[in-house]
């Protein structure tokens, strides 16, 4: 999906988006917002329009399959080609277990991302500009 000569920036912010997460698989470079006026991020119980696009905030959350299976559920009927939750830790051993759910996985560490080998291309960084 991305390559290394690629610039994307995502943030968690409540400004507007310049891409959303179907230009950005399609390989559009540039900024990615998460929050009111972007990408929404969502959590069990929110009911978000169909027509927006939503990453599973997980950041307070445990790991579960439930959650996992209503977040698909969610996503049923939006362009949804991939699952990506958001997280507030980089822990590795929480990173590999979403990764055996999640297409995709957000940490707040632009150092973690890519490693292990494992991780090549599913664990992206992001930078928080509000307190959502």
């Amino acid at each position: 999906m991305f390559s290394s000569s690629q610039k994307l920036y995502i943030n968690v912010s409540d400004t507007p988006s310049e891409l959303t997460l179907e230009s950005v698989f399609a390989g559009e470079a540039g900024t990615l917002n998460l929050g009111k006026n972007g990408v929404h991020l969502w959590v069990p119980g929110d009911n978000i329009p169909v027509e927006k696009e939503i990453i599973f905030d997980i950041r307070s959350r445990p790991l579960s399959e439930t959650d996992f299976e209503t977040f698909k559920a969610a996503c049923k009927g939006r362009f949804m080609a991939k699952h990506i939750a958001l997280m507030v830790s980089t822990n590795l051993e929480r990173i590999k277990a979403l990764l055996e759910y999640y297409d995709y996985v957000l940490v707040p560490n632009n150092n973690i991302k890519n490693l292990p080998t494992d991780f090549v291309n599913r664990v992206l960084s992001y930078k928080s500009d509000t307190k959502n």
